[in-house]
Protein backbone atom coordinates (compact mmCIF):
# COMPACT_ATOMS: atom_id res chain seq x y z
CA UNK A 1 0.00 0.00 0.00
CA UNK A 2 2.52 2.04 0.61
CA UNK A 3 4.14 1.64 -2.65
CA UNK A 4 0.76 2.69 -3.71
CA UNK A 5 1.08 5.91 -2.12
CA UNK A 6 4.70 6.35 -3.10
CA UNK A 7 3.30 6.76 -6.69
CA UNK A 8 0.59 8.74 -6.29
CA UNK A 9 2.60 11.69 -4.18
CA UNK A 10 5.33 13.05 -6.19
CA UNK A 11 8.86 11.84 -5.40
CA UNK A 12 10.26 14.89 -4.04
CA UNK A 13 7.38 15.68 -1.65
CA UNK A 14 8.04 12.09 -0.12
CA UNK A 15 11.81 12.43 -0.24
CA UNK A 16 11.19 15.96 1.50
CA UNK A 17 8.43 14.40 4.06
CA UNK A 18 9.56 13.71 7.52
CA UNK A 19 6.24 11.79 8.51
CA UNK A 20 6.45 8.73 8.45
CA UNK A 21 5.08 6.13 5.88
CA UNK A 22 2.04 5.40 8.65
CA UNK A 23 1.08 8.68 8.79
CA UNK A 24 1.14 9.82 5.20
CA UNK A 25 -0.89 6.78 4.48
CA UNK A 26 -3.70 7.93 6.84
CA UNK A 27 -3.80 11.08 5.97
CA UNK A 28 -4.26 9.57 2.03
CA UNK A 29 -6.70 7.25 3.22
CA UNK A 30 -8.65 9.61 4.76
CA UNK A 31 -8.79 12.54 1.91
CA UNK A 32 -9.81 9.63 -0.42
CA UNK A 33 -13.04 8.69 2.03
CA UNK A 34 -14.00 12.58 2.25
CA UNK A 35 -13.48 12.37 -1.88
CA UNK A 36 -15.13 9.91 -2.58
CA UNK A 37 -18.41 10.43 0.31
CA UNK A 38 -18.80 14.02 -0.96
CA UNK A 39 -21.00 12.62 -3.98
CA UNK A 40 -22.79 10.65 -1.42
CA UNK A 41 -23.55 13.04 0.69
CA UNK A 42 -24.83 15.80 -1.49
CA UNK A 43 -27.03 13.13 -3.10
CA UNK A 44 -28.99 12.61 0.64
CA UNK A 45 -28.80 16.39 0.93
CA UNK A 46 -30.50 17.37 -2.77
CA UNK A 47 -32.68 14.00 -1.66
CA UNK A 48 -34.14 15.21 1.77
CA UNK A 49 -34.43 18.88 -0.02
CA UNK A 50 -36.60 17.74 -2.45
CA UNK A 51 -39.18 15.76 -0.06
CA UNK A 52 -38.97 18.76 2.16
CA UNK A 53 -40.26 20.93 -0.78
CA UNK A 54 -42.81 18.22 -1.79
CA UNK A 55 -44.36 17.96 1.62
CA UNK A 56 -44.46 22.17 1.62
CA UNK A 57 -46.43 21.94 -1.74
CA UNK A 58 -48.25 19.45 -0.68
CA UNK A 59 -49.35 21.72 2.33
CA UNK A 60 -50.02 24.94 0.72
CA UNK A 61 -51.93 23.11 -1.85
CA UNK A 62 -54.42 21.28 0.80
CA UNK A 63 -54.61 25.22 2.19
CA UNK A 64 -55.13 26.56 -0.79
CA UNK A 65 -57.93 23.93 -1.50
CA UNK A 66 -59.93 25.07 2.01
CA UNK A 67 -59.47 28.39 1.57
CA UNK A 68 -61.47 28.45 -1.85
CA UNK A 69 -64.17 25.98 -1.04
CA UNK A 70 -64.83 28.13 2.18
CA UNK A 71 -64.86 31.18 0.11
CA UNK A 72 -66.99 28.73 -2.74
CA UNK A 73 -69.88 28.12 0.04
CA UNK A 74 -69.93 31.51 1.45
CA UNK A 75 -70.41 33.06 -1.80
CA UNK A 76 -73.21 29.90 -2.60
CA UNK A 77 -74.73 31.02 0.22
CA UNK A 78 -74.69 34.45 -0.70
CA UNK A 79 -76.41 34.08 -4.25
CA UNK A 80 -79.04 31.56 -3.01
CA UNK A 81 -80.18 34.11 -0.11
CA UNK A 82 -80.41 36.99 -3.27
CA UNK A 83 -82.72 34.70 -5.25
CA UNK A 84 -84.95 33.14 -2.55
CA UNK A 85 -85.10 36.35 -0.72
CA UNK A 86 -86.69 39.33 -2.68
CA UNK A 87 -86.14 42.73 -1.15
CA UNK A 88 -89.32 45.32 -0.38
CA UNK A 89 -88.63 47.15 -3.04
CA UNK A 90 -88.18 44.47 -5.66
CA UNK A 91 -91.55 43.22 -3.77
CA UNK A 92 -93.62 46.00 -4.73
CA UNK A 93 -92.15 46.28 -8.32
CA UNK A 94 -93.66 42.47 -8.69
CA UNK A 95 -96.77 43.90 -7.65
CA UNK A 96 -96.60 46.93 -9.85
CA UNK A 97 -96.05 44.23 -12.58
CA UNK A 98 -99.52 42.96 -11.96
CA UNK A 99 -101.76 45.89 -11.15
CA UNK A 100 -99.85 49.12 -12.05
CA UNK A 101 -102.75 51.03 -10.69
CA UNK A 102 -101.93 52.42 -6.96
CA UNK A 103 -105.22 54.64 -6.53
CA UNK A 104 -107.37 51.52 -7.79
CA UNK A 105 -105.69 49.67 -5.28
CA UNK A 106 -105.81 51.72 -2.43
CA UNK A 107 -109.99 52.22 -3.07
CA UNK A 108 -109.64 48.45 -3.29
CA UNK A 109 -108.59 48.30 0.54
CA UNK A 110 -110.80 51.02 1.77
CA UNK A 111 -114.18 49.15 0.35
CA UNK A 112 -112.73 45.67 2.01
CA UNK A 113 -111.85 47.79 5.07
CA UNK A 114 -115.12 49.18 5.30
CA UNK A 115 -117.01 45.75 4.49
CA UNK A 116 -114.68 43.60 7.06
CA UNK A 117 -115.94 46.40 9.31
CA UNK A 118 -119.88 46.06 8.89
CA UNK A 119 -121.84 42.79 9.97
CA UNK A 120 -125.06 41.79 9.84
CA UNK A 121 -125.01 39.65 12.60
CA UNK A 122 -124.55 42.45 15.29
CA UNK A 123 -127.77 43.43 17.07
CA UNK A 124 -128.44 47.28 17.94
CA UNK A 125 -127.24 48.45 21.18
CA UNK A 126 -130.74 48.55 23.34
CA UNK A 127 -131.91 52.08 23.94
CA UNK A 128 -131.23 53.62 27.68
CA UNK A 129 -134.35 54.13 29.73
CA UNK A 130 -135.95 57.48 30.31
CA UNK A 131 -135.16 58.75 33.48
CA UNK A 132 -137.63 61.35 35.08
CA UNK A 133 -135.65 64.11 36.63
CA UNK A 134 -137.44 66.68 38.76
CA UNK A 135 -138.44 70.00 37.05
CA UNK A 136 -137.39 73.01 38.85
CA UNK A 137 -140.48 74.71 37.69
CA UNK A 138 -142.53 71.38 39.23
CA UNK A 139 -143.02 68.25 37.97
CA UNK A 140 -140.72 66.09 36.39
CA UNK A 141 -138.84 66.75 32.96
CA UNK A 142 -137.57 63.79 30.66
CA UNK A 143 -134.54 64.28 27.61
CA UNK A 144 -135.94 61.90 24.74
CA UNK A 145 -133.88 61.22 21.77
CA UNK A 146 -135.54 60.17 18.37
CA UNK A 147 -135.17 56.90 18.36
CA UNK A 148 -137.01 56.66 22.45
CA UNK A 149 -140.31 57.75 20.62
CA UNK A 150 -143.01 56.99 20.63
CA UNK A 151 -142.99 57.84 24.78
CA UNK A 152 -145.83 56.30 26.53
CA UNK A 153 -147.02 58.04 29.79
CA UNK A 154 -148.64 54.98 31.90
CA UNK A 155 -150.69 56.50 35.10
CA UNK A 156 -150.37 54.47 38.15
CA UNK A 157 -149.78 51.20 36.86
CA UNK A 158 -152.30 50.94 34.18
CA UNK A 159 -151.06 48.57 31.58
CA UNK A 160 -150.29 49.45 27.75
CA UNK A 161 -150.28 47.72 24.19
CA UNK A 162 -147.20 49.79 23.18
CA UNK A 163 -145.39 47.40 21.37
CA UNK A 164 -142.10 49.84 20.81
CA UNK A 165 -140.83 52.99 21.98
CA UNK A 166 -140.61 53.87 25.56
CA UNK A 167 -142.93 53.59 28.07
CA UNK A 168 -143.23 55.76 31.42
CA UNK A 169 -144.59 55.32 34.97
CA UNK A 170 -146.44 58.63 36.41
CA UNK A 171 -147.99 59.49 39.55
CA UNK A 172 -150.32 62.65 40.90
CA UNK A 173 -146.47 64.01 41.73
CA UNK A 174 -144.58 63.62 38.43
CA UNK A 175 -147.07 66.38 36.80
CA UNK A 176 -146.78 68.57 34.45
CA UNK A 177 -144.47 66.02 32.91
CA UNK A 178 -141.88 67.99 30.34
CA UNK A 179 -140.23 66.50 27.01
CA UNK A 180 -137.55 67.32 25.50
CA UNK A 181 -134.94 66.42 22.54
CA UNK A 182 -131.47 65.52 23.48
CA UNK A 183 -129.24 68.20 21.70
CA UNK A 184 -131.72 70.80 21.02
CA UNK A 185 -132.10 74.26 23.33
CA UNK A 186 -134.45 74.05 25.82
CA UNK A 187 -136.69 77.11 24.40
CA UNK A 188 -139.97 77.92 26.02
CA UNK A 189 -142.80 75.12 25.77
CA UNK A 190 -144.00 74.51 22.00
CA UNK A 191 -146.58 72.48 23.23
CA UNK A 192 -149.56 71.96 26.38
CA UNK A 193 -151.25 69.06 26.18
CA UNK A 194 -153.82 68.98 29.25
CA UNK A 195 -154.76 65.10 29.34
CA UNK A 196 -157.55 63.71 31.97
CA UNK A 197 -157.30 60.06 34.24
CA UNK A 198 -159.15 58.52 31.51
CA UNK A 199 -156.92 58.67 28.83
CA UNK A 200 -154.05 57.23 30.07
CA UNK A 201 -151.88 55.69 28.95
CA UNK A 202 -151.04 58.42 26.87
CA UNK A 203 -148.52 58.36 23.84
CA UNK A 204 -146.83 61.29 22.50
CA UNK A 205 -145.29 60.65 18.78
CA UNK A 206 -143.23 63.12 17.01
CA UNK A 207 -143.31 63.69 13.13
CA UNK A 208 -140.34 65.88 11.60
CA UNK A 209 -141.25 69.56 10.65
CA UNK A 210 -142.23 72.51 12.74
CA UNK A 211 -146.09 72.01 11.87
CA UNK A 212 -147.89 74.36 13.99
CA UNK A 213 -151.14 72.04 14.84
CA UNK A 214 -151.13 68.74 17.06
CA UNK A 215 -152.80 65.74 15.76
CA UNK A 216 -155.31 63.90 18.56
CA UNK A 217 -156.94 61.21 18.67
CA UNK A 218 -159.39 59.63 21.41
CA UNK A 219 -160.18 62.05 23.15
CA UNK A 220 -162.56 60.24 25.10
CA UNK A 221 -160.21 57.54 26.00
CA UNK A 222 -156.89 56.25 25.94
CA UNK A 223 -155.13 58.72 22.99
CA UNK A 224 -152.20 59.57 21.56
CA UNK A 225 -150.91 63.04 19.94
CA UNK A 226 -148.61 63.56 17.52
CA UNK A 227 -146.52 66.79 17.85
CA UNK A 228 -143.89 68.45 15.16
CA UNK A 229 -140.49 68.17 16.00
CA UNK A 230 -140.04 72.22 16.15
CA UNK A 231 -142.73 71.93 18.90
CA UNK A 232 -140.79 70.68 21.39
CA UNK A 233 -140.76 70.74 24.37
CA UNK A 234 -144.06 69.16 25.21
CA UNK A 235 -145.86 70.03 28.63
CA UNK A 236 -148.84 67.74 29.66
CA UNK A 237 -150.98 68.25 32.14
CA UNK A 238 -153.35 66.04 34.06
CA UNK A 239 -156.33 67.46 33.92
Amino acid sequence: MTEELRDIVPASVAEQSVLPDDILESIALGSLCGIAGQPSSLSNLAYSNTIANNNLTQQNTVANQQAMNQVARAVLGDTINLVANLSPMEAVAAIKLDTGNDIAQQLTDLKAAIAGGQSGNVAAPPPQPLNPKPNPAGGVVLTATFDDFPITLTFETKSSNQTGGTQINVDDSSFPVEIRLQGKPSKPLGTIANVSRLRFPFTVNMEAGSGAFIKEESPQGPSSVTVAEGKFPVQINKS
